[in-house]
């Protein structure tokens, strides 16, 4: 998959990815992906993947720097949302 995560203008909202959804999708492969904000990424990610687990990336030489720092905070705070709703709400 090859994304522009740089460009999040517009985005915010209850449904980040404009009500589409698909639940069968755990894994997937991002291909040099520049990203901006590696918390809206993650939430846009979530909620049209919402079964999402793990992202992982191809590094070529021209991202090998950039890519993967974003790329790594996104797979954290995808493994804390799920984490969290493992664990349930906290009362």
């Amino acid at each position: 998959m090859i994304i522009d995560a740089t460009k999040l203008d517009g985005l915010r909202s209850d449904k980040l990815g404009g009500g589409v959804c698909n639940r069968r999708i755990k894994h997937v492969k991002i291909i040099d992906s520049p990203i901006s904000d590696p918390e809206a990424v993650a939430r846009i990610l979530l909620d049209i993947l919402p079964e999402l687990e793990s992202v992982s990336w191809y590094n070529t030489p021209i991202f090998i720097d950039e890519v993967p720092q974003g790329w790594v905070r996104v797979q954290e705070i995808i493994r804390a949302a799920k984490e969290a709703t493992v664990a349930g709400p906290v009362t």
